[in-house]
């Protein structure tokens, strides 16, 4: 490290030695005495010898203290500093990663890699100097501006020490993506990123600023779980599959106890050996009932001495009570009431006379009136969505055939067309893909003149319309509209939660249906209370989760579970390197080096000297002459 001055100007300061030792030149006034004889003049002129100038100034303990005293103020007011790079920079964005990887230690009661980051910015906070500022930035799968541009230690101190792990997966893009907008207001050359390396090798991104990638020591051993879902399976129950990875280091294994989250606590419903390793995946399956609905909780219990990461250890996974699936079916449809009711575990609606429960999880109808019936899923007939009645009409011609289709919708999986013949026709006016996009439609089929069968884009459930009856088709009598009914039936059962369950993944917990404008606090595992209001159509909005754990809705008698269920983070790979557009930005291999001023430990050692100089000319009984005579 080189030694430099902040402020070298102050060294004019140094001419104030001058009067300084000035007053030491300066003879004494000595008083008038009245002497009994002149013998005494002897001793005057002994004294007066003594006391010459020179003689003074190399005598005179106190002269000295004030000289050093004078010089380590005057240092102190140059500000030096050792300089810990060649480069210095005047603005600083530090960008500290807190992904759930970043709460991995290297030991047993050792630092998180959070907490080892957080130590190296404290570092670098210390060593600002007055002309420097920093910008702290906090990013998992979103990024946060801890603080903006500033000088102030303390409130940087505070911003940083608020910093906490999210357990959710890192995406790096957002905080280079806030980075640059920081820039746009405040230029800046060069960011500090400092991160575990467990961030996506390639992003997306140009670079303007250089980037100084701080990686921390990779952390111990580490298992968890990956993956949870469930399906149902044949014989009215749910198939639960979990899945557990782990991180290099040698061999692991330890146990899986599924246990409800109500239970008492060691009360296990089931429980599996699981052994893995590095670049593997153990597989598990439990079986539970599906005559009720359950909330489960799946602990993982590592037979290592040291798990590096503990958010992974757990799953929560909720269950429904398997049900049949409720359908309305316009009773004019013979076609597609004979499909389903040859389905098991359909009921069709109406029937016998008696209508529905009046809300399904499937809508089949030729109806305009039924487009009030609330479903996840809904097939309309012959029936132009209002929104696009004047771009498309209806005409009944010849037969008509469909041209193409799109087979990679879940819908029309296994469904041929090629040989179905129609008998409406649906002709639309000049217009693109793009107008029907806009207006919230996307094409299944395509006729002719126009589209078949429509989608409409909407986020709380899918609505399908056919632009032809399938009465008056061929379809019916083809081998693609059984395939075609049942490609229904299993998507409306995915929609209600019927067919398969996924544990939800830390970030954003989707919402759901209460009444309208319902007020609900949710109770996350931190403690932490989330207010929601519903809107008025009693849809809740999504809650962010960034813990693992258990969410209470408190009022609705909804628990949902937040896991980490993560590969990438189990595993804690480190890369090297991030690949951006044009550049590529490599770890360094050396910790970085910063400014460290010293001018507080030059004024800290003045206050020494000053407290020396009290001491022993002041404090003491008779000063320091008294002292040296013994007195």
């Amino acid at each position: 490290m080189n030694l430099s001055f902040f402020t070298p100007s102050a060294a004019w300061l140094f001419a104030l030695v001058l009067p300084l030792v000035a007053l030491y030149f300066l003879k004494l006034k000595r008083p008038r005495v009245t002497v009994p004889s002149l013998v005494l003049w002897r001793r005057v002129l002994d004294d007066q010898r003594v006391n010459s100038p020179f003689q003074r100034f190399k005598r005179n303990l106190l002269l000295l203290l004030q000289l050093l005293l004078l010089m380590l103020l005057i240092l102190a007011a140059m500000q030096p500093f050792f300089r810990g790079a060649d480069d210095r920079v005047t603005r600083m964005p530090i960008l500290i990663d807190c992904s759930a990887s970043m709460a991995a230690a290297a030991e047993r009661g050792g630092e998180s890699r959070l907490e080892v980051a957080k130590e190296r910015v404290e570092d670098l906070i210390a060593g600002l100097l007055p002309d420097q500022q920093m910008a702290i930035i906090s990013f998992s799968d979103h990024a946060s501006q801890r603080s903006g541009f500033t000088g102030n230690k303390q409130l940087l101190r505070d911003a940083l020490a608020e910093i906490e792990v999210d357990e959710v997966p890192s995406q790096i893009k957002h905080a280079f993506r806030m980075a640059q907008a920081l820039g746009r207001g405040a230029a800046f050359e060069e960011v500090v990123l400092l991160s575990d390396g467990n961030v996506a090798e390639r992003a997306e991104l140009d670079l303007p600023f250089r980037v100084n990638f701080q990686k921390m020591e990779a952390p111990g051993p580490n298992i968890g779980i990956t993956a949870c879902s469930a399906r149902r399976g044949r014989e009215d129950g749910w198939e639960i599959f979990l899945e557990v990875g782990a991180s290099k280091g040698g061999d692991y294994g330890g146990a899986i106890e599924m246990s409800r989250v109500d239970a008492p606590r060691g009360e296990t419903m089931a429980s599996e050996l699981v052994a893995t390793g590095p670049g593997q995946a153990a597989r598990l399956l439990f079986r539970v009932p599906g005559y009720e609905a359950r909330n489960l909780k799946f602990e993982l219990i590592p037979n290592t001495r040291f798990d590096a990461l503990e958010a992974d250890n757990v799953a929560y996974l909720t269950l429904p009570a398997l049900r049949p699936l409720q359908v309305h079916v316009g009773s004019s449809l013979a076609s597609f009431r004979h499909a389903l009711n040859a389905m098991e575990k359909v009921e069709v609606h109406p029937r016998d006379g008696v209508s529905g429960p009046g809300v399904y999880d499937l809508v089949i109808s030729d109806a305009a009136a039924d487009l009030n019936l609330g479903a996840r899923l809904r097939l309309f007939l012959s029936v132009v969505p209002q929104g696009l009645q004047d771009l498309i009409r209806v005409d009944t011609p010849s037969a008509n055939q469909a041209i193409d289709w799109r087979r990679d919708s879940p819908f029309l999986q296994h469904v041929d067309f090629s040989n179905v013949m129609f008998l409406e026709e649906p002709v639309s006016s000049e217009f693109d893909e793009g107008t029907l996009v806009n207006r919230g439609y996307q094409t299944l089929v395509h006729g002719a003149r126009g589209p078949l069968l429509l989608e409409e884009i909407d986020e709380e459930r899918v609505t399908l319309h056919a632009l032809f009856h399938v009465d008056r088709s061929t379809f019916p009598y083809r081998v693609g509209f059984p395939v075609f009914a049942a490609n229904l039936v299993q998507h409306a059962r995915h929609l209600a939660g019927l067919a398969e369950a996924r544990a939800h993944r830390t970030g954003i917990l989707p919402g759901f249906v209460v009444r309208p404008e319902q007020s609900i606090s949710v109770r996350g595992p931190d403690a932490r209370e989330i207010k929601l209001v519903s809107g008025d159509d009693g849809r809740l909005p999504g809650v962010s989760a960034l813990k693992v754990g258990l969410y209470h809705y408190e009022g609705t008698g909804v628990v949902r579970g937040a896991n980490l269920l993560s590969l990438s983070e189990t595993s804690l790979r480190q890369v090297d390197a991030v690949e951006f557009r044009e550049a590529r930005v490599t770890a360094e291999a050396q910790t970085m080096e910063t400014d460290r001023p010293i001018w507080h430990w030059l004024a800290a050692l003045g206050l020494l000297v000053l407290l020396a100089e009290w001491w022993v000319f002041q404090r003491r009984p008779g000063g320091w002459r008294a002292a040296g005579r013994g007195i």
